[in-house]
This record gives structure tokens, C-alpha cells and sequence, in this order.
């Protein structure tokens, strides 16, 4: 439903809750509830859907070939070197952009990458239960 459409049936069920009877009333109070209800929901489920994206987008393996993480940032990498695969924390060097870790600079082939997750904290008023 869009906006100007909910608008319309919101307005169109108060005019009628005017001239309506309390039985009647009570009933249009209630539709007017489920359309705001069914508007919220309808904009609880885009906020979501949006969320969603930016979660797989920063859970997704990104080809070299598409782009480059910034310069002196640590990220997950994918090395392949001598026909194997593995993966490594490293960063692209802030002088020359060569790949890092906080020894070596690798000359191996990075194949793709992704964002580090955000790291750990324990919710506030709660034990850290690892511990």
C-alpha cells in the first residue's frame, strides 16, 4: 500500500467514524489500528529487507578484481599459493599497497577478501559468560 493510499483510507475511516454509531465506531477504530498496524509492518519489513542487504554485503567474499579494501585497514584475505588455498589476516601496506600481515609482505596471489567483523562486546548489565 503506499503512502498517499494509506493516507486516503485512514481519512476515509475517521469521516466515517463521525456519523457512525459506538458499536460502529469501535469497528472503525479498530480498522484504523490494522491499516496503521499493516503500514508499520509494511515499514519494520523495508527496514529489515535493507539490514539484510548490508549484512550479506559485509559478510561476502569481494574478487580482488572488483575492488581493493583501503589502504592500512585489516582485513580476511584468501591466499593461494603452491595450488593450495588458505585464508590470513592482512592489510594493504599505506605506502606502497603491497598485502601485510604485522611481519611479511606477500607477494602471493590474493584472490578476494572481506571486512573483519565488528569485534566483541558483552551487553551492558550482562557478565561476559566466555569468561
Amino acid at each position: 500500500m503506499n503512502s498517499e493510499k494509506f493516507e486516503t483510507t485512514v481519512e476515509i475511516l475517521k469521516e466515517m467514524a463521525f456519523t457512525a454509531t459506538e458499536t460502529q465506531r469501535r469497528a472503525l477504530e479498530e480498522a484504523i489500528s490494522a491499516v496503521c498496524d499493516y503500514k508499520k509492518m509494511q515499514e519494520i519489513s523495508l527496514d529489515l529487507a535493507f539490514e539484510n542487504d548490508e549484512l550479506i554485503n559485509k559478510s561476502r567474499w569481494i574478487p580482488v578484481s572488483e575492488r581493493l579494501p583501503e589502504k592500512n585497514v585489516w582485513v580476511l584475505v584468501t591466499v593461494e599459493q603452491n595450488g593450495k588455498r588458505f585464508q590470513e589476516i592482512m592489510r594493504r601496506n599505506i605506502y606502497n599497497g603491497e598485502w601485510a600481515d604485522n611481519i611479511n609482505f606477500y607477494t602471493d596471489e590474493i584472490t578476494a577478501w572481506m571486512p573483519l567483523p565488528e569485534p566483541y562486546k558483552a551487553e551492558r548489565g550482562k557478565a561476559d559468560e566466555q569468561t
